[in-house]
């Protein structure tokens, strides 16, 4: 078992990878989170988040309530109180990740949360109020119970997984519990262990049908009958019904291929080379020693039970397999160690020569958008010193472990962890504020803010609900309930309002009503052009 010392570590790398250096506003799919919780802040907690006081019917507010403790805490709304939550879900995820990897040796172990922090779509989402994580933290830790508790002859350990999965409904509903059970339904299945395979199988659907229960009542208790069928057509009707233009069925084999890089692809190459698909013999010590060398196999199996049964919606999202990640992550860690294959040990010499140039790459890159940047994006501020620092510092270290740090396995493991930290400061450093300032929405409510009495209705116009308007309010510090219109006509009543429009919409009205409009702003919300304007005086 680990250590307290290394637990601390895997939970404090996993917050600070997640929440280190974050904005201070929403944008895109953040801004839902972000009105969430302003809502729960003025209301306070119910069953569903809310938006314009209305139940949302996509997931309960699990996570929401745990960002209204945060910003309680902290006295602050903003993006850290959403996704510290998160932060603490993916510590969890590197916890047990690197758990099972213990269980057959300490540098599997670490190799696996190298491997995970190497992955983009993983830190990435982690950055975000992104509720998947929730779900791979369920489904990681339930896959490790029942592992273990076959490799060491613990079944008291068993009592704890219908625990997770409960977590994981709690915060992503139906699909956050059955995620997880995939995972150790594969496990069961590939082990031929029937008796627990019929045992899950009972369980999860007494669990599942008990927690929809809860589910359903909570709905009927927030919106009526009404509400909680939205319920059952929003996380069940409408993921399964036909969809013409869904995404093709290779969809998520295709995209987690770089969208989950590293670990995905180093671990389809590990699969392919090393054939885990095959069941080795049965040594003669029994099934403890068949369980570690069966690792590999059994996280295939976590891995395609996922993709396969994802794939059967007609509702896809990447961020839906993130689950995989702990399993690719422990597969390709596999490729650290593994001199017996050549394409194994080219790829592992690959990652080392590629963790050597990133850092002075990501410097150069970031002296590059301080030169340019100004030209292309007026008004953006990059603090590109902070990251050019830190990669130089880790570019420095690269060069003195090749000459310095022996055994050459340990070159091997300074290198990558360097080029692992590269990645993380080009992302948080580079490429975050490049993204946020092209989708930027504070400037234009601070704009709007500052024109718009106390207790001034806000109007817009051809837009939303729930498209640009969410990330105005998820940014808008006074509370507000906004009004929408869709015709020139009920435009025109409304006096003594400040309306918003998209540049292209309101290009389109009729001269006789643009005449009696005054425009009094232009700005950005998101990437959209969108103008402030009210009705002549």
């Amino acid at each position: 078992m680990p250590r307290t010392r290394e637990i601390l570590l895997l939970v404090t790398i996993g917050i600070l990878a997640s929440t280190l250096g974050l904005r201070d506003e929403f944008i895109q799919f953040d801004s839902r989170s972000g009105v969430f919780l302003r809502e729960m802040m003025q209301h306070g907690a119910t069953f569903f988040p809310t938006t314009y006081g209305r139940p949302y019917p996509d997931y309960p507010a699990t996570a929401t309530i745990l960002s209204w403790g945060v910003a309680r805490l902290t006295g602050n709304a903003n993006l850290f109180a959403t996704v510290f939550p998160v932060s603490l879900a993916v510590a969890i995820t590197l916890l047990f990740t690197y758990l099972i990897g213990l269980t057959h040796s300490p540098r599997l172990a670490r190799w696996s949360v190298v491997m995970t922090l190497a992955t983009f779509g993983f830190v990435s989402f982690a950055r975000s109020p992104i509720l998947d994580h929730f779900v791979t933290a369920a489904a990681t830790c339930s896959f490790y119970l029942a592992y273990s508790a076959a490799l060491y002859k613990r079944p008291r350990r068993l009592w704890w997984i219908p625990l997770a999965w409960v977590a994981g409904f709690t915060f992503r509903g139906p699909i956050g519990l059955v995620i997880p059970v995939a995972a150790v339904f594969s496990f069961y299945a590939l082990q031929k262990t029937w008796k627990h395979l019929a045992v899950t199988c009972v369980i999860s659907l007494l669990l599942l049908g008990a927690c929809c229960g809860v589910l359903w009542w909570a709905a009927y208790q927030t919106g009526g009958e009404t509400f909680a069928w939205d319920i059952v057509r929003v996380q069940v009707g409408d993921r399964l019904e036909s969809d013409p233009e869904s995404p093709q069925f290779f969809f998520y084999f295709l995209y987690s291929l770089g969208v989950y890089a590293l670990s995905f692809p180093l671990a389809v190459l590990v699969v392919l080379t090393r054939r885990v698909w095959r069941r080795p013999e049965k040594k003669a010590d029994g099934l403890s020693q068949t369980t570690v060398d069966d690792l590999p196999r059994l996280l295939l199996g976590w891995i395609l039970i996922i993709l396969i049964g994802m794939t059967i919606p007609t509702a896809k999202m990447i961020r839906y397999v993130l689950p995989i990640v702990p399993a690719s992550a422990l597969l390709s860690a596999f490729a650290m160690s593994d001199d017996a294959h050549r394409w194994l040990v080219s790829a592992r010499n690959w990652l080392c020569r590629l963790s050597a140039i990133l850092p002075w790459a990501g410097a150069a890159a970031a002296l590059v958008c301080a030169w340019i940047l100004p030209h292309y994006l007026p008004g953006m501020k990059l603090y590109w010193w902070w990251p050019s620092l830190g990669l130089l510092a880790l570019g420095g270290y690269s060069v003195y472990a090749v000459k310095h740090v022996q055994p050459p396995e340990q070159q091997v493991w300074c290198k990558i962890v360097c080029g692992v930290a590269a990645f993380w400061l080009i992302l948080t450093g580079l490429r975050e504020p490049i993204f946020s300032h092209i989708e930027q929405v504070k400037p234009f409510v601070l704009q709007v803010e500052c024109r718009r009495a106390p207790e001034q209705p806000l109007v817009f116009y051809q837009i939303g609900p729930d498209q640009e308007d969410i990330k105005y309010m998820a940014n808008c510090e006074r509370p507000l309930v906004p009004r929408f219109v869709q015709t020139v006509e009920e435009l025109l009543t409304q006096a003594g309002s400040l309306m918003i429009a998209r540049a292209n919409r309101f290009a389109k009205l009729p001269p006789e009503v643009a005449t009696r409009l005054e425009v009094l702003y232009e700005g950005r919300l998101g990437h959209k052009t969108c103008l402030l304007f009210r009705l002549r005086p």
